[in-house]
Formats: structure tokens, C-alpha cells, sequence
């Protein structure tokens, strides 16, 4: 399965998916996306580089993740908010993932 951890015969026989595949499927989403859209940002992170960082990198405060997801790092640090608001991931604005993303999140109020 191209999916870690799927069951293939449960999705060819239409069987619903476990909470924790669907998380992973949507991870391996986001991170596709990402290595896609930021290339350059990633490389910079992941060589812990200590040339001059793209300006993505530096304006947005830039890291990856142990999950391996570039996420924003801002002022929010200190505030009541669950880690996934407070450092969010990246995703680019034009993409059409990230307009799924949106259209599913929407659906949720």
C-alpha cells in the first residue's frame, strides 16, 4: 500500500478507514504539497545551514516539525491555544490541497 499502515483489502472493498490512516494519509498530503511548494526552505532546514535563510524562512519562522511538516513559529507561544493553532503548518496559498483544506475545515462549523 503506498499509505503505511492502510488496509488495502478494507479499501477496495469499501470499508471505512481508521482515524489514524486517514491522519496519516492527510500527513503524507501535506508533506508531498509542502516538498513541492517550499524545496528550498525545506533543503535550508533540514541542512541546518548557517548561510543567510530564504526570506519564507526568516519572515514566518520557519521549522520542521518531528513529524517532518514545515510549520510556522510566531508570537502565539504563550497563549491558550491547542499547538496546532498556535504553530501551524505551511501550505501554499494558490494550491488546490490547501483549497481542500479549507472547504473541509469550513464543513467542520
Amino acid at each position: 500500500s503506498r499509505v503505511k499502515g492502510t488496509n488495502e483489502q478494507a479499501i477496495a472493498h469499501g470499508l471505512n478507514l481508521s482515524a489514524a490512516e486517514i491522519l496519516r494519509a492527510e500527513n503524507m498530503w501535506i508533506r508531498s504539497v509542502q516538498e513541492s511548494s517550499f524545496a528550498e526552505e525545506l533543503k535550508y532546514l533540514r541542512s541546518k545551514s548557517k548561510a543567510s535563510s530564504p526570506p519564507n524562512v526568516r519572515n514566518l519562522g520557519l521549522y520542521v516539525d518531528q513529524d517532518d511538516m514545515l510549520k510556522c513559529n510566531g508570537r502565539l507561544n504563550n497563549a491558550p491555544f491547542l499547538e496546532s493553532e498556535k504553530r501551524p503548518i505551511l501550505l501554499p496559498s494558490k494550491h488546490y490541497f490547501t483549497k481542500l483544506t479549507i472547504r473541509k475545515g469550513s464543513r467542520r462549523c
